[in-house]
């Protein structure tokens, strides 16, 4: 008895359980193609029981021999120990290796960029608003991937979202540079050294002289009746009661007036003093959290827009970091080169079934999350953070993720990339790829929609794409898993996947799943040209009644039924349009570029007098009123403005000509918000990426038009409608058309090919004449009574394929018609199945255009097998 005592004293001492484990790490399988990036070498534990802290120490080592120039073939991936041990030292680990597959590229899946280097004055002028989160009066984030930076990272992100507003204007003295408030919060409770933006540019303040007067640390010149933004005010809550402990006075605050305070909403119901308030509903008990103020918090108009530059590093954090607002953007040094870090084994990242959000987008309305951009930066999670969504997204209308890379070390995280927030899209997604985790991307929300480009999805657990309603439009999507790619469900579930390849490792798996087992009629699955390999089943679709498998590549496969108007006879499907590319910059060393200045009014001379055919304007606010008329030379060949946005108050239109006759494509990126009147008469080729114009506007013989994440009219501009001409070519990705009073486009005897459209408004979606038309998946949103004999789309002999849904949310809404379409002379109707709730366009097709294709693509009749 006394040895038994011994023996169980000294294996508890010593740390050892009498129960011994075997656990497997696993290499994860990967693909990528010749001259990409290496991808990040992941891995997945064996299924174990507690937290990863709780059994193991450290992480294993993984390596392999291949690089991103290394010919095609299979290298293996090694992994060992490195500093992985198990907590119970009589447990034990095994490591098993796995492959990474280099294929011939095909420009399908993620083209990864580093190493990018901007132009001077991108993150130095003190006048815009750009703020480098390593040197800045806000917070210095470290990059070195130890330190903890969740404190820096949530200042950054909150500052001036919301913050208390202030009217002022400044003088300068010598040295001495002060500040007057003239209206607005007054700068009692504000503290040396903290920040203040003032007319877009980012000081410090020095001392507080009174409620009316600081000055600053450095020269803001002088300035007269400026919008400055004070520091958010840091609180306490007791029930319904807020206390200041930090940032400006409660003085400018009135009933109603809305609040966020931490991640809920309130508004005031009264306010006590200067450092109390009351609020209409009582809030939980919170300590030291940031309070931003009603439509500030959710950036209406981007007032104070925020744009953050993350050099190259590993920037850790613990918990989860809100961006407030919408209309701002990050800007990273490459998707493998600047990366954001969730710190392995963090607690808030442990909760059991519960998904906590790691980076997470918070806006007041829910839908006005405009003008957002993510570019050139990577999100990580460390091991043992099995409830993180590593990356939330959130744009609307304008916005999009670009040249991200989103990963999780152990796989083991419930969504890499996360649209669940209410309500997102329209927006874009090119070049962004996912690793690890249950699912690659995933949403549950009915509207909007997103556009992806470039996609890579690997080792996921439960599928690459997970959608619950959704409305997703996907081109070169590469999937490596040996479960589903997508996993759609649920009656408003509609998807497009076009000039994709999907690789499984499961001998009895589906590729695409398309509704549940049980049956599930309504939701809607579009294919054209998706090589599938290592799947049982390439496609199931449970959401057609009996459902129906394919097997193999996926030539051309669609839910539902196809309808025309006049072709019942001919066999439906594509048109086969000519599919092209969106052109790149090929800009010259960034030092060469163009600087423009901060007012607009200085631009069509630096423009036309540029001796570099790159021209930029550092990111943030720019002043003017007005119109300024610019014509683009034929030596300028990229427009770069870095999503810039008026100054506050400052109403100007910048009316862009481009008449020139270049073979050089013509780049105009992220033009300042609805400023930019597009005038498009000469034959040069015009691109357009993540701009929202107040209006786009063509002449015959205007040349070929590409658009990625655009709007060629703003919501603002209510009577003009677009209009395309014969012989112009438009390739459009994520375009949304929100004119209130017009038809959205017409194409006249133009070629139109289009990846994700969304409109709103009740304007015809689409009025085309001698056109030749391809739209996969739209999205059209209906917001009052649809006129009599209305509809979405019509056409007058002209070749139009297209699918895709519209959502009505009130009874009347819907347009009697899905098509009108006139035929020598005849005109018919395809009625919509009625007008009060949205519904699914599986297939149409009409091949009633005098250049009227031959279709040779096939419904893949002799692979199906219904049951």
């Amino acid at each position: 008895m006394k040895m038994r005592l011994a023996l169980f004293l000294l294996l508890f001492l010593s740390g050892i359980s009498a129960k011994a484990a075997t656990y497997t790490a696993t290499a994860t399988h990967l693909t990528m193609h010749v001259g990409d990036p290496l991808p990040p070498l992941i891995f997945k534990m064996s299924s174990y029981s507690g937290t990863y802290a709780s059994l193991f120490k450290g992480q294993p080592k993984l390596s392999t021999s291949a690089t991103s120039s290394a010919p095609a073939g299979n290298y293996p991936i090694r992994i060992s120990a490195g500093s992985m041990a198990t907590v119970n030292r009589a447990d034990s680990l095994t490591f098993v290796e796995g492959t990474l597959s280099i294929i011939p590229a095909d420009g399908i899946g993620a083209r990864l960029t580093n190493n990018i280097v901007y132009p001077p004055g991108f993150t130095s002028a003190a006048a815009f608003a750009i703020i480098d989160v390593t040197h800045n009066p806000i917070a210095n984030l470290v990059g070195d991937g130890t330190t903890d930076n969740t404190a820096g990272l949530q200042k950054l992100f909150a500052f001036d979202r919301g913050s208390a507003e202030s009217k002022v204007s400044t003088s300068v003295s010598g040295n001495i540079y002060t500040v007057t408030q003239i209206s607005g919060s007054v700068f009692t409770g504000l503290a040396p050294g903290s920040p203040i933006r003032i007319a877009g540019g980012l000081y410090t303040i020095a001392a507080v002289i009174d409620p009316q007067h600081l000055t600053l640390t450095t020269n803001p010149g002088a300035l007269a009746n400026v919008s400055a933004r004070l520091s958010p005010n840091v609180v306490s809550t007791n029930g319904t009661t807020v206390t200041a402990i930090s940032g400006p006075t409660f003085a400018a605050l009135k009933p109603n007036f809305s609040l966020q305070i931490g991640s809920a909403f309130y508004k005031v119901a009264s306010v006590t003093d200067a450092t109390h308030l009351e609020l209409t509903t009582a809030a939980p008990p919170l300590k030291n959290v940031n309070m931003f103020y009603g439509a500030g918090a959710g950036g209406q108009l981007g007032a104070f827009p925020m744009f953050l530059y993350f050099p190259p590093g590993v920037y850790l954090a613990s918990d989860t970091i809100i961006p407030y607002g919408n209309y701002w953007s990050i800007f990273g040094a490459g998707a493998q080169t600047s990366i954001i870090k969730l710190a392995p084994n963090s607690p808030a990242f442990n909760t059991g079934t519960t998904p906590v959000q790691f980076f997470s987008p918070l806006s007041v309305n829910k839908n006005d999350n405009f003008h957002i951009f993510i570019e050139n930066i990577g999100f990580e999670s460390g091991v043992g953070n099995p409830s993180a969504e590593i990356f939330t997204t959130q744009v609307n209308n304008i916005g999009a993720v670009r040249n991200v890379q989103i990963w999780s070390d152990d796989s083991n995280c419930v969504n890499a990339l996360n649209i669940r927030r209410a309500y997102p899209g329209p927006g874009m997604m090119r070049n962004v790829a996912a690793y690890g985790c249950q699912n690659g991307i995933y949403s549950n929300q009915q509207e909007y929609s997103f556009t992806f480009e470039d996609i890579t999805l690997e080792g996921q657990t439960v599928a690459g794409i997970g959608s619950t309603n959704m409305k997703f439009s996907i081109r070169h999507l590469l999937s490596d898993n040996s479960v589903p790619a997508l996993q759609a469900e649920l009656f408003h579930a509609n998807t497009t996947i076009i000039d994709s390849e999907l690789f499984g490792d499961n001998s009895s798996g589906i590729g695409l799943q398309n509704g549940k087992e049980r049956g599930q009629p309504g939701c809607h699955l579009y294919t054209r040209n998706v090589k599938v390999t290592g799947y049982a089943t390439s496609e199931a679709d449970y959401c057609v009644v009996p459902a129906k498998m394919y097997k193999g590549d996926l030539t051309e496969t669609w839910s539902g039924e196809a309808q025309t108007v006049f072709d019942q006879s001919a066999t439906p499907g594509s048109l086969h349009l000519p599919e092209s590319e969106t052109p790149q910059p090929n800009d010259p060393d960034p030092r060469t570029w163009t600087m423009l200045g901060s007012s607009v009014s200085t631009w069509a001379a630096t423009i036309a007098g540029s001796k570099s055919p790159t021209v930029y304007a550092p990111p943030g606010q720019y002043g003017g009123r007005g119109s300024f008329d610019i014509t683009v030379p034929d030596t300028v060949n990229h427009l770069q403005f870095f999503t810039a946005v008026p100054t506050p108050g400052r109403t100007f239109f910048i009316n862009l000509n481009v008449a020139g006759s270049s073979k050089t494509p013509l780049i105009i990126e992220g033009c300042p918000n609805t400023s930019c009147n597009i005038n498009h008469t000469g034959s040069r080729t015009l691109v357009l990426i993540d701009d929202n114009t107040y209006n786009y506007a063509a002449a015959p013989g205007a040349g070929n038009l590409y658009l990625d994440d655009a709007i060629l009219g703003a919501n603002n501009n209510p009577g003009n409608t677009v209009t395309f001409y014969p012989n112009q070519h438009i390739w459009a990705r994520q375009l949304d058309q929100e004119q209130a009073r017009a038809d959205q486009i017409t194409c006249n005897g133009c070629t139109l090919w289009m990846l994700g459209y969304k409109t709103e408004h009740n304007g015809t979606d689409l009025v085309a004449t001698n056109a030749q038309i391809e739209i996969f998946g739209f999205f059209f949103y209906k917001l009052t009574t649809a006129a009599p004999d209305s509809t979405t789309m019509k056409i007058t002999d002209s070749n139009l394929f297209a699918t895709g849904y519209e959502n009505i949310n009130i009874a009347g809404y819907g347009a009697p018609n899905w098509v009108i379409e006139t035929r020598n002379g005849s005109t018919s109707r395809l009625a919509a199945p009625g007008v009060n709730s949205p519904q699914h366009l599986h297939v149409f097709y009409s091949y009633g255009g005098k250049k009227a294709a031959v279709n040779s693509v096939r419904k893949i009749h002799d692979t199906i097998t219904s049951f």
